[in-house]
């Protein structure tokens, strides 16, 4: 069932619709995948609407790095380098999240999977949690060394 205006009363109980997609003006509609839920803009957050779980209600809000803040989902899901909400009435404490595993960029164009903080200890670029290394993410830019000179009269 493609995307409802409202999930009370639940429009898809036991039809196998059990995709619950928030929106970011607070609204939760049901699609049969995740992937028409991001196809249409929205966030996948779970199998249920009831109750409304994409509200304002503060929530554990998990960071790349590890830590936890309790944001409500929107808040959550605008915050950099946030991945992960647990859910209204969760609790940072004690901490639910995990350090992700993700790609990793570095100098060399070389692609690792690693958790974030080891990445950028290692001078490398942070990729998104839902990218891996295949392909490869990393794109070196070449140098050549040149003097100012001959850069000039590139541009002329």
């Amino acid at each position: 069932m493609e995307g409802e205006d409202s999930c009370d009363p639940n429009p898809c109980p036991n039809s196998g619709c059990d995709h619950a997609c928030c929106f970011e003006d607070g609204t939760c509609s049901f699609y049969d995948t995740t992937a028409e839920c991001l196809a249409a803009g929205g966030f996948p957050n779970g199998y249920a609407c009831e109750p409304d779980r994409c509200d304002t209600y503060p929530g554990a809000c998990c960071f790349l790095d590890g830590t936890c803040r309790a944001l409500s989902f929107l808040d959550c899901r605008h915050a950099s380098d946030s991945f992960e909400w647990m859910g209204p009435g969760s609790s940072c404490d004690p901490n639910p999240c995990h350090t992700p595993v993700l790609a990793c960029c570095l100098a060399d164009g070389e692609c690792r999977i690693m958790n974030m903080v080891d990445c950028e200890a290692e001078g490398g670029e942070p990729q998104a949690p839902w990218m891996d290394c295949t392909p490869n993410p990393c794109v070196p830019t070449a140098m050549k060394d040149a003097t100012w000179g001959e850069i000039r009269v590139l541009y002329r």
